[in-house]
């Protein structure tokens, strides 16, 4: 289901409440004086519920820092309520023992502790863009015990914090007994009679164990955490983008793509990377055998030998990124043109929402060579001569095959310390990075972010367009129009009174107008507003009509102002190619502003995780329209009361691409 939601855990017990904690020393501490109480933490629902309402109550009077408290208190409770314990009870440990005596978590002891004891494949600047967020979010310049555990479950949704942070390092790792490093780590942990087993053990059983071959329960429980760290890095995406790096071993893939998120062009923390060099620097043997290579003279060694097994983890990795609806980069070279066309066919007609990329990374053979060579002197990941060769050959052949599958190339030439845009799809060669920063650059806020950030509405067409019956002929905002409009609908055998904002011309090009759902025959568009529907037997409609009732719906009509199409408004969604409507910024409107939107334009909030937030009221814009002397937008769009009579904000519609 595509909507967005808090991971989180069950509320920690609390010795004021005559729930025992663990800890003896804990326990010898005053709750109500002790360093370690939370105030949000520690409450079961109840209780949460009770301090939300006390928090309520004594901010009644400041409306703006009401609400922002409230929203964190119940973003904190939810988190704290749904994750698992010994999760929380980790986080809580890792954050105190990283900030010793002042509880608050500085920017580069978060950094530190995500990518040494959490693992996570991220660099500096990336993980300082999400620390500067979120603590700006708070209004504050650190981040708390309750924003860290937050952060962590709902920006990097880890699970098993336990296991991810005791995975074995090359220091503590020793060889167990008979392991040889004369075969690769797929056979030192074979294991003919293992059953699949963990979270992904219905992705191993599809898997070409012939090749791959099958892994202890051991080896498994190892490989099932460190593919946990990599991959989600959002909520579910509605047009989730697919990132094929292609280019020669040691072109500097890695670095032409680190350094477009450096420049926010290609932002890595919203992206899952699926890196096999990270799988195997990541294995407590990889040292090992990177010295055996040295001992051997064989700097081949380490890569030859964990490849087999990192391969292995990118396919669960890929497949699990897939399910869950990510934006994903795979690092790679795309050598294997012919398999991977079989790739990107399955994807498309297993994954129809995903956008499929091919980024091409290119250097002058020369340039190439002594980057290899230089790689090799300082890590050990030497490539074999005979490898090199073939990846540099095979570019282009590869680019040519998979083109026809791809839905579009970008070509970077990465022969010097700064990249260059060659050109983005087969015809543009502006070099402007702008366009890839305008598909990945982007992600879309989840349904926890209201007032912030407005969701997207999908759209669910009403599959046989019901009949309208207007009160009084059909006024459109062109015709001066600023009221409501009245009609009676008819659902099969349900009959219902509709209120309808002014019909507005649609002037959307023809790709936003597929991407919107909208009719092909319509010129004219009204905002259908939600109703009352306690009293009404919806048992005989469609999800979409009932959906139209609930929440609103956009009725499209034809020139002679028939009623053609109605798309019901929701914010969730089901369908693997969802159309939809996506918002832009927020913007304020003053009291004066709103309270000239004529009252019929009005209407009572429906939407769940809108109503959660305190806003009850809401009214459909209309482009150029003007309230209190000012042209708020030049866009349609909704505007909220959050306040009632004191504080409104804005969300346009915006034009929306799918490629």
């Amino acid at each position: 289901m595509q909507t967005a939601g808090h991971a989180a855990l069950p509320a920690r017990s609390m010795p004021g409440f005559g729930l025992e904690d663990s800890s003896e020393s804990r326990l010898s501490e005053p709750w109500w004086g002790s360093s370690w109480w939370d105030p949000v933490g520690c409450f079961s629902v109840k209780h949460t519920r009770c301090l939300l309402a006390v928090v309520s109550g004594v901010l009644a009077k400041k409306p703006r820092s009401r609400r922002k408290l409230l929203r964190r208190a119940r973003q904190t409770a939810e988190t704290l309520q749904n994750t698992d314990v010994d999760d929380v009870k980790e986080l809580r440990q890792l954050f105190r023992s990283t900030t010793a005596a002042d509880n608050i978590l500085s920017k580069d002891d978060f950094v530190k502790l995500c990518q040494s004891l959490l693992h996570i494949d991220l660099t500096f600047r990336e993980l300082e863009r999400i620390f500067d967020i979120v603590v700006i979010d708070e209004d504050h310049h650190f981040m708390t015990e309750d924003v860290f555990i937050r952060t962590i479950r709902n920006r990097f949704f880890l699970r098993g914090i336990r296991r991810v942070v005791q995975l074995p390092s090359a220091h503590s790792w020793k060889p167990p007994k008979g392991y040889s490093f004369d075969v690769d780590t797929a056979r030192n942990h074979f294991c003919e009679n293992a059953e699949f087993i963990g979270p992904y053990a219905d992705i191993r059983a599809t898997r070409d164990h012939s090749f791959h071959g099958r892994y202890s329960e051991e080896r498994q429980r190892w490989q099932d955490s460190v593919i946990a760290t990599v991959v989600q890095r959002t909520t579910e995406q509605a047009r989730p983008r697919l990132v094929f790096t292609c280019g020669a071993m040691g072109v500097g893939k890695g670095f032409a793509l680190s350094w477009m998120s450096a420049r926010d062009i290609f932002p890595l923390e919203d992206i899952v990377h699926i890196d096999p060099d990270h799988f195997k620097a990541v294995m407590p043997e990889w040292s090992a055998y990177v010295a055996y290579g040295k001992k051997m003279k064989d700097p081949d060694i380490p890569g030859n030998q964990c490849h087999r097994e990192s391969c292995y983890m990118q396919e669960i990795a890929l497949e699990e990124s897939l399910k869950r609806q990510q934006h994903i980069w795979v690092d790679g070279s795309l050598s294997n043109a012919e398999w991977f066309v079989k790739v990107f066919s399955e994807i498309r007609e297993r994954y129809p929402a995903y956008q499929i990329a091919i980024f091409k990374i290119s250097a002058p053979e020369e340039v190439i060579r002594a980057r290899v060579e230089k790689r090799a002197k300082h890590t050990g990941r030497s490539i074999p001569e005979d490898k090199l060769k073939a990846s540099i050959a095979a570019v282009e052949r590869s680019v040519l095959t998979l083109m026809p599958y791809a839905d579009f190339l970008a070509t970077i030439d990465n022969s010097t310390s700064t990249p260059h845009l060659s050109y983005f799809a087969a015809i543009d060669r502006s070099g402007s990075w702008q366009r890839i920063t305008a598909r990945f650059a982007h992600t879309l806020p989840g349904v926890d972010a209201f007032p912030d950030a407005l969701s997207p509405f999908f759209l669910l067409r009403v599959e046989k367009c019901p009949v309208l019956e207007m009160r009084s002929s059909l006024r459109c905002r062109v015709d001066g129009e600023v009221e409501s409009q009245f009609g009676l609908l008819t659902l099969k055998d349900l009959q219902v009174e509709v209120t309808l904002s002014p019909v507005i011309r649609l002037t959307l090009d023809p790709e936003t107008r597929r991407i919107a759902h909208i009719h092909e025959r319509a010129v004219g568009v009204a905002f259908m507003y939600p109703m009352e529907t306690e009293d009404l037997d919806m048992g005989q409609l469609t999800v979409p009509e009932q959906a139209a009732l609930k929440n609103g719906a956009f009725a499209m009509f034809s020139l002679s102002d028939q009623l053609v199409a109605l798309n019901a408004v929701s914010s969730t969604n089901n369908a693997p190619e969802p159309k939809m409507l996506e918002f832009g910024p927020a913007t304020v409107v003053t009291p004066e502003e709103a309270m000239d939107m004529d009252p019929s334009r009005w209407a009572k909030v429906k939407m769940p995780h809108i109503k959660d937030a305190g806003v009850e009221r809401f009214a459909f814009y209309t482009p150029l329209e003007k309230l209190a002397g000012r042209r708020v937008s030049a866009n349609s769009g909704f505007i909220f009361e959050l306040e009632p009579g004191q504080e409104y904000t804005f969300f346009p519609v915006i034009a929306t691409y799918d490629s």
